[in-house]
């Protein structure tokens, strides 16, 4: 199911669309965690920096917006319970946690959650990032590429599974551009 934002205190928190609160599950298909706007933000930051304490986490974030320690330390232990962080080690009193999954991972199953809330239609999407302008030629030539190449392979007769690398790319947001302002 897609979310949409509810904001309080200047975060984001789910509201799905069935009504139901929270997302403590898993897509069934793929066992990909369904994270929300705040979660997905401290996702961010331990992909783009590795394994991190809750205090690292927080100071990773923006002045400007930042939430309090406790609400990190929260949606650090939901992303636990979702599977999605792991503790790694214990520092004095502090544990360190690192992300389980990849980043591809859990944005493609954003991308299909939205594109099953919408019928499984590509084209009105594709339609709107382009007269939004949120989609470049350089986008598209890569689109035309990875095309062609999806061709090809169904001429050799062989599907490519999907890559998931488990670092953070070139084309990843900075960290500190990760936490909305108030």
């Amino acid at each position: 199911m897609i979310t949409v934002g509810e904001t309080r205190a200047g975060l984001s928190f789910p509201v799905l669309l069935d009504g139901c609160q929270g997302q403590h599950y898993l897509d069934g298909a793929m066992g990909v965690p369904r994270l929300t706007g705040p979660e997905l933000r401290i996702m961010e930051v331990l992909w783009a920096r590795g394994p991190l304490s809750a205090r690292e986490i927080l100071e990773a974030l923006p002045r400007k917006g930042r939430p309090a320690y406790a609400t990190i330390q929260t949606v650090v232990y939901r992303l636990i319970s979702k599977n999605a962080l792991q503790i790694v080690k214990r520092v004095s009193k502090a544990n360190v946690f690192e992300a389980v999954v990849s980043r591809s991972l859990v944005r493609n199953g954003v991308y299909d959650d939205l594109l099953e809330a919408f019928g499984d239609e590509v084209q009105p999407l594709m339609e709107h990032l382009i007269e939004a302008r949120r989609i470049t030629s350089k986008d598209i030539q890569e689109a035309e590429r990875l095309i062609r190449n999806s061709r090809q392979d169904e001429k050799k007769g062989r599907r490519k599974a999907a890559r998931v690398p488990a670092k953070r790319s070139a084309d990843d947001p900075p960290a500190d551009a990760l936490w909305p302002a108030s």
